[in-house]
């Protein structure tokens, strides 16, 4: 078995006397899709934010490859082949779908890059050469949703990181978006998901990591997770029969 692309070891943020994530470690294999769920306020954007540089650990290491990460600056992380697609996408609503993506292309990975080639497999990969010659301002949301993936897959990443890509879109919309996340496992890609859906999470993870209050609970395969009870009682608030 090939060593994973990314591993956690006990990592730790306070904000004061806050834990909001309390000495969590895990892996991530190459080359398949990773859920990290939870109830809200359980940690996960943190451990999102914890990856990708934007705030420094309290405790613990992260490794990429190999090569530890924590304490890089967040370009210098994306230069390593790390990408997140935020939650909330930010367009530029004046230009086109595809300079939106080429914003992306400009960027990420280091190494040769060829920004047009990039550009049009974002495009390609998140299903939107259709609209590409489209203003941003004219999207639904389920397509702003799909060009912030587009943007982060044209930055050219090993590993990228989907803060909750569903929030919002209808169950069409939602298929369309699943449907680019496994697509870029066959490209070659490793994805690490934050997501409230559950039936989506089953249906598109290989693997789920369960958070709590900070600390992770369970971690094996989606039919496992799901019948564990103290994933149980994290969501439904009660014990578990």
């Amino acid at each position: 078995m090939s060593a994973p692309i990314l591993v956690a070891e006990g990592i730790t943020r306070r904000f004061g006397q806050l834990a909001a994530v309390a000495d969590v470690s895990f892996a991530v294999a190459e080359r398949t899709v990773t859920s990290l769920i939870g109830p809200n306020g359980a940690g996960k954007s943190t451990i999102f934010n914890l990856l990708t540089g934007y705030v420094p650990l309290t405790g613990g290491r992260i490794a990429f490859r190999g090569t530890r990460i924590d304490g890089l600056a967040t370009h210098r992380i994306a230069r390593l082949g790390v990408a997140r697609a935020f939650q909330i996408a930010r367009p530029f609503r004046g230009l086109s779908v595809r300079d939106n993506v080429k914003v992306g292309a400009l960027y990420g990975r280091d190494g040769p890059r060829d920004v047009a080639a990039a550009t049009e497999r974002g495009l390609r990969l998140a299903g939107l050469e259709a609209v590409a010659e489209r203003p941003a301002a004219e999207l639904t949301i389920g397509q702003l949703r799909r060009m912030e993936v587009a943007r982060a897959i044209a930055a050219r990443p090993d590993l990228l990181l989907a803060d909750e890509p569903l929030a919002g879109l209808n169950p069409t919309e939602s298929d369309e978006v699943l449907a680019s996340l496994r697509g870029l496992v066959g490209e070659g890609m490793t994805v690490l998901l934050v997501e409230h859906d559950m039936p989506a999470v089953m249906k598109v993870s290989d693997r789920v990591l369960v958070l709590d209050a900070g600390r992770l609970i369970a971690d094996g395969r989606p039919e496992d997770v799901t019948r564990d009870p103290r994933v149980i009682e994290a969501y439904l608030g009660a014990e578990a029969p």
